[in-house]
């Protein structure tokens, strides 16, 4: 694989990357703030994570990939392929995208509302209803 130069991190970074973490950010920002403050212990089996534990394994996943000084420093994924830090951005994004659905999933048993994702939600629906009447 040719290695990627810094103009190259760079472009990839400002065009693809940050625009897609961009549109996405504001709706996992929703989904996490939407955790009622009382039930973030709450899991839907014992096997998976609490609620608090998903947000904060979203979040501490974002950051990981995106020390902007170390763009091009190789990351290894669990010896399955090394890539250059920038190269994750759009894996951490669907990472993000798929921990944010399951996160929402938990939302009703726990008796939080579900926002907004791509349009209305239920709840978000019924909440503008309410808000019109």
């Amino acid at each position: 694989m040719p290695t990627m130069q810094p103009e190259q991190a760079t472009f990839f970074l400002q065009v693809v990357g940050l625009p897609a973490l961009q549109n996405e950010h504001p709706v996992t920002k929703r989904v996490i703030e939407a955790i009622p403050l009382d039930k973030g212990d709450y899991r839907p089996e014992p096997v998976a994570k609490s609620a608090l534990e998903l947000a904060w394994h979203i979040v501490a996943a974002e950051q990981r990939f995106l020390s902007g000084e170390e763009l091009l420093k190789p990351i290894d994924f669990r010896g399955m392929f090394q890539f250059p830090a920038v190269q994750y951005i759009l894996f951490s994004n669907n990472h993000s995208i798929h921990h944010r659905g399951q996160l929402s999933v938990y939302l009703r048993p726990m008796g939080g509302k579900v926002p907004a994702i791509y349009g209305e939600s239920y709840d978000s629906a019924e909440a503008r209803k309410a808000a019109q009447a």
